[in-house]
């Protein structure tokens, strides 16, 4: 293993606010005024927010839109419509936060969405509702690094920040810290992915098992006011490569959420193999009668239109299962595309617990 990982480094990130703040981040002592750009630009950011990954759409949610690090200013202001839709038309091309605020749910945030003149970049977002609603609203505040340096054990030796920018390949590993010096305020889960946006600007990521991390609620915060650690993450690349985005979720006690989103580069050390389509492809879509939410584990009585969809696919393996290593699944609306990656397993996974998916693990089966 390599003594250093290799990165271009051009921006810290460290988000977040100290003092007494509220849901969104900003300081109570010092609330941020209202200066609208909306309508002065040429690019245009949107949200879907939804009560969980598979939940309900949140209507009545103040949106507030700040640029990113900048939470002294509020540059527009809505609130989402009965499908959990909000939009920002006619903005500058820039970087942007966005906070979301409602009476008896948890705070929620989203640090880091790119709005550019090429599509309207359609951002998905959660918002919990409270564990208490009398709790912490306060939103979790992550320190994120990358291993900078190894021992002779292959064991990381020391951490550096994680920058817009970095170059990864391969694989990439992140490792995320709650600080959380002004009050206790201990995490449920971390959760990382890769993703990126399609041509029409809508987002998808990619998740594996290496990227969900679940900590103990009991855990206290150290004195320094460093909180709860994911440990060491990693992602496969899953076949993707170029400019990809690294979402890293922090979701704490309250199911308080907040998200981030960061720019890096990820190369492959061995070009693709050759894609394949495979034959006889069958997808059977299933509707659950109660809803399961995702991390909340809650199951109201009636599902709602579009959601609670629970998907397989299959496929005939070839005859000869020489030189394959892993599969990915892309989705689309229409035939001609565009195509989205929702599911992919490589060597790393077919070796793991995914083994009954992939072709060494069916090399006996008819």
């Amino acid at each position: 293993m390599k003594k250093r990982l290799m990165a271009l480094a051009t921006l810290g990130l460290l988000l977040g606010s100290c003092g007494t703040t509220d849901k969104t981040g900003t300081k109570t002592s010092d609330a941020p005024r209202l200066e609208s750009i909306v309508g002065t630009g040429t690019a245009s950011l949107s949200v879907d927010l939804v009560r969980s990954n598979r939940g309900n759409a949140v209507a009545g949610s103040q949106v507030n839109l700040y640029r990113s690090g900048q939470r002294d200013i509020i540059v527009g202001q809505t609130t989402t419509d009965v499908n959990g839709y909000a939009s920002f038309e006619k903005i500058p091309p820039g970087v942007y936060d966005l906070a979301f605020i409602k009476a008896h749910s948890a705070g929620s945030a989203v640090f880091g969405a790119i709005a550019t003149e090429t599509a309207n970049t359609r951002l998905k977002a959660v918002q919990f509702e409270s564990a208490d609603p009398q709790g912490e609203t306060q939103l979790p505040t992550l320190k994120l690094e990358v291993p900078a340096t190894f021992k002779d054990t292959g064991e990381v030796d020391t951490y550096q920040p994680l920058t817009s920018g970095m170059t990864f390949t391969d694989v990439i590993y992140v490792r995320a810290t709650a600080l959380n010096a002004q009050v206790s305020q201990p995490m449920r889960y971390f959760l990382v992915s890769l993703g990126n946006f399609d041509e029409t600007g809508h987002w998808s990521d990619l998740r594996t098992a290496d990227g969900v991390a679940t900590q103990d609620p009991g855990t206290v915060p150290a004195p320094d006011g460093t909180g709860a650690d994911s440990g060491l993450l990693s992602l496969n690349a899953g076949g993707l490569s170029g400019k990809v985005y690294l979402q890293v979720v922090g979701i704490d006690f309250n199911y308080n959420r907040v998200a981030y989103l960061v720019p890096v580069n990820l190369n492959r050390s061995q070009a693709a193999g050759t894609v394949t389509a495979p034959t006889n492809v069958q997808a059977i879509a299933y509707t659950l009668r109660e809803r399961v939410d995702y991390l909340a584990h809650v199951t109201p009585n009636a599902p709602t239109s579009g959601t609670n969809l629970w998907v397989t696919a299959s496929w005939s393996a070839p005859a000869s299962l020489s030189g394959y290593t892993g599969f990915r699944v892309l989705r689309a609306e229409q035939a001609a595309g565009p195509y989205i990656q929702v599911a992919f397993a490589g060597e790393k996974q077919c070796a793991g617990s995914w083994l009954e998916l992939c072709p060494t693990g069916n090399a006996s089966r008819p």
